[in-house]
């Protein structure tokens, strides 16, 4: 009788510890049902200063024919043969896409990743100018997700200082950049991005890879005061010992000459297409105030600290 008690016992025990023998159910077959894919394609940068100055020959007869002529002139290529990369904080994955740029990411379990990808000597909005164009993606994998990714010679780069109130540099200081995204029904949906650095011995800092204002719309901007034409970030600071007044909270459109260069081509070719129509032309609004910058690099960006 005791050995029955004791084989009851033994088998109760081993039906807890695994419910897939009375329920049936493949335990391994469930986790695997939880692993999902990422599917996407990869574009690559166009040369949009001679995409323009094409567009530019062409003399569109109407504001239709004007957005017609500059969609078709931005055509972006797909990618072949680019290596594109996984990361997350337990593995990283390595694919390359296919002669169509497309790729693919298997067998992922849910969680956030970041995407990269890389493609060396891409045209600039400077003539002339080459540099690697970089994609890069954050994503919350829930489901399983196809993406599009651009690689882009345009990403900006902020350089500057942070000093206290007496002009000396603050080491070690955390600066951070929050997207200024003034979309409330956006932001209802979507976490604004940041970008994050710490200051050098000397104070100075970079922050990298920020998405500048697309140049269509800072062309309208140049004509008329549109306030949610341009990209802003707000650049707050944390240091021990150190806070930064409310004041002192930066806001910085994210205008380089690179930018500028194209919008103000856009604009001329605009006011062809006015000319030929008989009406005024759009001129670019006098006194506008742009970062200092050269190429895609704002610079001079100094935040003041006040001691505690």
């Amino acid at each position: 009788m005791g050995e029955i008690r004791a084989f009851c016992f033994i088998y109760i025990a081993f039906m807890f510890i695994h419910p897939s023998i009375i329920l049936g159910e493949n335990t391994g077959a469930s986790r695997n049902n939880k692993l999902l894919e990422i599917q996407g394609i990869i574009f690559g940068s166009t040369d949009t200063v001679s995409a323009l100055e094409k567009m530019a020959t062409l003399v569109p007869s109407s504001e239709i024919e004007f957005r017609k002529a500059f969609k078709e002139s931005m055509h972006l290529p797909s990618e072949s043969n680019i290596t594109v990369i996984l990361k997350s904080d337990v593995l990283i994955k390595e694919t390359v896409s296919d002669s169509k740029g497309k790729f693919k990411f298997t067998e992922l379990p849910p969680g956030r990743y970041e995407i990269s990808a890389q493609m060396s000597m891409s045209p600039t909005n400077t003539r002339g100018v080459k540099r690697n164009a970089i994609a890069r993606e954050l994503i919350d994998l829930k489901t399983s997700r196809q993406i599009k990714l651009y690689l882009r010679t345009d990403l900006i780069t902020i350089k500057g200082k942070v000093i206290d109130n007496h002009g000396k540099p603050v080491a070690k200081a955390k600066i951070t950049a929050v997207d200024a995204i003034q979309d409330q029904a956006y932001l209802e949906n979507h976490k604004a991005r940041t970008w994050t650095t710490i200051s050098n011995p000397d104070g100075s800092y970079e922050l990298i890879d920020l998405p500048p204002t697309n140049f269509y719309h800072l062309g309208g901007y140049l004509q008329v005061d549109k306030p949610n034409a341009l990209s802003y970030i707000n650049i707050y600071v944390e240091a021990e010992g150190f806070v930064q007044n409310k004041g002192n909270i930066l806001k910085v459109p994210l205008v380089t000459d690179e930018q500028l260069a194209p919008a103000r081509i856009l604009l001329n070719i605009y006011n062809n297409v006015l000319r030929n129509k008989g009406k005024p032309e759009a001129k670019e609004r006098e006194c506008l105030k742009f970062p200092s910058s050269t190429g895609n690099v704002i610079t001079r960006i100094d935040i003041v600290l006040h001691k505690k």
